[in-house]
């Protein structure tokens, strides 16, 4: 993989929930690994929902 792609990979938010998924399934879970995917999920979801909630009272108030 390009190296520019890397680096778009390791901040696309599917690349860990396939990861997780992949884990689970086929039961060879590494805890630390999943426990960062789900962190990092969460995290991904928080930010994006308070920027959406921020810009809908922005917008949606006048």
């Amino acid at each position: 993989m390009p190296n520019w792609l890397r680096f778009i990979s390791k901040i696309n938010p599917i690349t860990y929930g396939t990861d997780a998924g992949r884990q689970l399934l086929l039961y060879q879970t590494n805890t630390s690994q999943l426990a960062f995917d789900f962190a990092f999920l969460g995290a991904f979801a928080a930010i994006f929902s308070a920027i959406g909630i921020f810009l809908s009272w922005r917008y949606l108030s006048k």
